[in-house]
């Protein structure tokens, strides 16, 4: 699925690299199956990533609320980059 979202090569290498792949994948999925159009998947794809790297996430282990908090606070970062770029 990813090489049907990301067309660079950078961008699709790091998407199969990151962790978590396969429950990344699942949730891509889902949204697609829902009817996300290719950029909201895009997007959803590079925040997935970016949380469970930033976070350290492993497919082994138990999450914590404190990791939970940091994952919302980097979510909400990113949103707010996001908007900032496009006004």
């Amino acid at each position: 699925m990813f090489d049907q979202i990301f067309q660079r090569s950078d961008a699709l290498r790091r998407e199969l690299s990151g962790p978590l792949r396969e429950a990344r994948l699942a949730y891509l999925r889902h949204r697609a199956e829902q009817g996300a159009p290719r950029s909201t998947l895009r997007k959803l794809a590079q925040y997935l990533v970016v949380v469970t790297e930033r976070l350290n996430l492993q497919p082994c282990g138990t999450v914590t609320s404190t990791q939970i908090v940091c994952g919302r606070t980097l979510f909400q970062s990113l949103e707010l980059l996001r908007t900032d770029s496009t006004t």
